[in-house]
């Protein structure tokens, strides 16, 4: 199970790549997308078909992404 060291380091990689392509005047939705569509295909990949259609009905509730847009915004201004 990834630990939160692991968990900080790769949303820290993540962060890094999306300012590469910011610096160099990427579209950011253009790379969110792209970063979502990867991260959706390696979740088809890897998990079962009750798995996957579950984490898609959790995407789908926008209360679900209110709150995880809410705590980037707090770790952001905590650092």
């Amino acid at each position: 199970m990834m630990n939160e060291s692991i968990m900080e380091e790769l949303i820290q990689t993540l962060s890094d790549v999306f300012g590469d392509y910011m610096e160099i005047g990427e579209d950011p939705a253009m790379v969110a997308s792209v970063m979502f569509a990867v991260a959706i295909k390696q979740l088809r990949i890897n998990l079962d078909d009750a798995e996957f259609y579950a984490i898609l009905d959790e995407i789908r509730n926008t209360e679900m992404l209110t709150d995880e847009l809410q705590e980037i915004k707090n770790k952001r201004t905590i650092h």
